[in-house]
């Protein structure tokens, strides 16, 4: 008897230090939480395919189904957030919109597709055409040589128009701004008249022009363009070239139709 109880005490500590290298060996090895665990076993037990992408609100996403929903980073630069934030106010989210990396503003899907719908600033003599590419939407309308262009005030505007500019751009070229009153908040556009062959007796920079006022007259070629950008700040003050007026930095390409009003 006394053989057997020397015997367990010689082994103690050996078995002590199995013990405690097993609970350690445990504490360091890898373990999935219980729910991975269970998700990566099926009933039949086969591995089950692991899990998709978590939901997350719009404007978050999560890199992995067990990571955290973070905000999308934000792309572009000042004048790409403005295209965006017109297309969300003039357009429901069910609508589908071009590109905002276009740098222009199609046709809004309520707006009338045919140029004879409209209020033009010039009568037309032959079919006209909307033309559309990146960074300009215009409008090439046919008339007679020499026919005059009148000034079309834009839906929601508030007060005449002021001529920004005179000069050669596409052709002779005249620019006028028309600040208006839309959805609560007030916006500034710029129309350009462009192929003139020559400025009204009134048109001058700095001048004023109420509704159907003398903008010009066609050159030889008898086709007209028109061109309206909106500004992306509605007090900007204005470059003082008129290619300047076309900068990404100051405002972006709005097809016409969106703005000219419809014939009575």
């Amino acid at each position: 008897m006394l053989s057997l109880v020397h015997a367990l005490v010689k082994t103690a500590p050996m078995a002590a230090l199995l013990a405690v290298l097993g609970a350690v060996a445990v504490l360091r090895s890898p373990r999935l939480p219980d729910d991975t665990a269970s998700e990566a076993r099926s009933t039949d037990g086969t591995t089950a395919p692991p899990p998709g992408p978590r939901s997350c609100p719009s404007g978050l996403a999560a890199l992995a189904s067990a990571s955290p929903c973070v905000p999308l980073p934000v792309a572009g630069d000042a004048a790409r957030a403005a295209r965006e934030r017109f297309a969300a106010r003039e357009t429901p989210p069910s609508e589908l919109r071009r590109e905002a990396s276009t740098s222009r503003v199609g046709r809004l899907p309520e707006r009338a597709a045919e140029l004879d719908r409209y209020q033009l600033p010039v009568d037309t003599t032959e079919p006209s055409t909307v033309h559309e590419a990146p960074g300009r939407t215009h409008l090439a309308l046919r008339g007679t040589a020499g026919a005059p262009v009148s000034l079309v005030e834009l839906e929601g505007q508030r007060g005449k128009a002021e001529v920004v500019a005179v000069g050669s751009l596409r052709g002779l070229t005249v620019v006028t701004r028309h600040r208006t009153e839309r959805d609560g908040r007030e916006r500034s556009y710029l129309v350009m008249h462009a192929r003139l062959a020559r400025p009204g007796p009134q048109v001058t920079a700095g001048s004023s022009l109420g509704p159907l006022a003398l903008v010009g007259f066609l050159d030889a070629s008898g086709i007209f363009e028109l061109d309206v950008r909106e500004l992306l700040d509605a007090t900007a003050v204005m470059p003082t070239t008129l290619t300047g007026l076309e900068g990404a930095s100051l405002g972006f390409s709005v097809d016409p139709r969106n703005l000219l009003p419809l014939r009575p």
